[in-house]
């Protein structure tokens, strides 16, 4: 009876350690970004450990690549990632996708959050970042170092999504599209967005990758 007492009393710290480490893991129903992580490791070097930092994400769905974003890019005193989502899915997500999506997000960056190191936008990109571009025209706020632009996938919305996201990232800075190799339907498709934004601006900006997601670099703000 002792032995067993004594192997509970070992035991007991470990397990209960195992559980808490579990309660306050992330939760993913999905993921899509985990793929994307090692060429995006490569820009680690423009960000970790720099202070002011400006960080956007447009889609940040259950928050697996804002994780990612503000614990390697955002991790420098007073650096920030925003991120912008209405947290409601779109016609490609299941309804079982949906249920709980925003409470995910949030419970997922909760720790981040707090710290001031994720600020959420709950709301149409289009409204946030034309809100965010009024700030930044008063005085009130940066330029971005980096924009991920991953939310809707209509074209017309992706279009809308970088011209306005152009516009607030720096000089220098950089913006990725995600999903340029996928496609719903000829509407409901990122391709022709991302191809039309590329040949309005093709004196602007350097490709850092072409893939299955498009990188450029912001060489500068007015054409040739």
């Amino acid at each position: 009876m002792k032995g067993k007492f004594l192997i509970f009393v070992i035991l007991a710290p470990i397990i209960c350690f195992g559980k808490e480490q579990k309660k306050n893991s992330p939760v993913f129903t999905t993921d899509w970004f985990s793929n994307n992580i090692e060429v995006w490791d490569t820009y680690k070097t423009e960000f970790d450990r720099k202070p002011n930092i400006r960080c956007l994400e447009i889609g940040s769905w259950e928050g697996r690549s804002s994780l990612y974003i503000a614990r390697n890019y955002c991790n420098g005193p007073d650096s920030r990632l925003y991120c912008i989502d209405t947290w409601e899915g779109s016609k490609e997500h299941s309804d079982e996708l949906r249920i709980g999506l925003y409470e995910r997000f949030l419970g997922n960056t909760k720790d981040l959050r707090k710290k001031k190191r994720i600020v959420a936008h709950r709301g149409y990109s289009k409204e946030v970042l034309l809100e965010l571009s009024a700030k930044i025209n008063k005085g009130k706020g940066r330029k971005f170092n980096f924009i991920y632009i991953d939310g809707s996938h209509e074209a017309k919305d992706v279009l809308m999504d970088a011209v306005l996201a152009w516009e607030l990232l720096e000089e220098g800075g950089i913006l990725i599209f995600d999903d340029y190799g996928w496609c719903g339907d000829s509407h409901h498709c990122p391709k022709p967005a991302i191809d039309g934004f590329l040949a309005c601006y093709k004196t602007m900006y350097e490709i850092l990758l072409n893939g299955y997601q498009i990188h450029v670099r912001k060489v500068r703000s007015t054409p040739l």
